[in-house]
């Protein structure tokens, strides 16, 4: 996460029409699927745990762990990063506040960052593990570290193999310079969908780290969600990119449960609006993600 605004539910009708914009690009994708909603599709959002009690979340979350104490039981969110990326996923379609992409999605908490914002990688790959054991569907990632971590890679590897499908944000250390690299973990293991962030314009963000392992690109600037205690934020990062992608792979897994990762990532790449340099690149990976032609290609296969 880069920046951040937050307000209460009486200012968020005030903020919706400048800072939603993301939802735009999902206008035409097929009325069947967004029927769906995600629907038998179980999410795990392995981040700072969820706000059980927002109002927008409390119909979907079923369930969770937190790796970040003995407590086990205790989910619940009280740093917002994780509350605010399952309400891009799954907040629900009540008429109030915002509306998830997947909004019908089972929505897991798997808390492997604590109430000051901080995680460690044995955490993350007990969360990881976790998904594998209780049989996710999808797993998604907003959270990054510089250096590679031995356990996390193998349970990812588990994972790939047991058919979870891990989106995982590209990380924010861009220095507007595309020739550089820098790389975040998970997202630069192969296995893992990396995503980027781009903004209203389509114009990638100076934040978002480039290197090769980058798959895709997605909404990331100005996002508006939850944020715990019934409120709403407005913020921008690669981890707000991830929970966009993490949605309509849901929406597609709900369509056609047979898909496996190899499969979801075809689809992405096949479909993307190529940006940047011809062809794959560092900036864009495949390039901008386009809904509605994942499931134009969906119906024709």
């Amino acid at each position: 996460m880069t920046s951040s605004i937050t307000f209460t539910k009486e200012a968020f009708l005030d903020q919706v029409g400048h800072f939603n914009w993301a939802q735009v690009s999902l206008e035409h994708v097929k009325e069947e699927a967004k029927l769906k909603g995600g629907r038998g599709v179980k999410v795990a959002v392995v981040d700072s745990g969820i706000d059980i009690y927002h109002e927008d979340l409390m119909d979907a979350v079923r369930g969770g762990v937190n790796f970040t104490t003995e407590h086990r039981s205790d989910y619940t969110d009280r740093f917002g990063h994780g509350t605010f990326c399952a309400g891009i996923i799954a907040a629900s379609d009540n008429g109030m506040g915002v509306t998830g992409i997947a909004p019908n999605v089972e929505l897991y908490a798997v808390k492997v960052v604590n109430d000051m914002g901080l995680g460690t990688p044995d955490w993350a790959t007990c969360g990881v593990e976790w998904c594998i054991d209780h049989k996710m569907d999808i797993v998604s990632l907003s959270f990054e570290d510089q250096l590679p971590y031995k356990p996390l890679e193998l349970a990812i590897h588990r994972a790939i193999a047991s058919g979870v499908i891990l989106v995982a944000a590209a990380g924010n250390l861009g220095d507007s310079d595309p020739t550089t690299v820098e790389l975040s973990y998970p997202a630069a293991y192969p296995e893992v969908v990396s995503v980027t962030a781009h903004d209203k314009m389509l114009q990638h963000a100076d934040f978002a780290s480039t290197n090769p392992e980058v798959d895709i690109s997605a909404p990331g600037i100005n996002i508006v969600s939850c944020f715990p205690g019934d409120m709403y934020s407005a913020q921008s990062g690669t981890s707000m990119a991830v929970p966009y992608v993490v949605g309509i792979i849901a929406l597609m897994k709900s369509e056609r449960p047979d898909l496996s990762p190899k499969d979801i990532e075809h689809i992405l790449e096949q479909t993307s609006v190529d940006k940047g340099l011809p062809g794959r690149d560092p900036t864009y990976g495949w390039g901008i993600l386009a809904p509605e032609s994942v499931f134009a290609l969906l119906d024709s296969i």
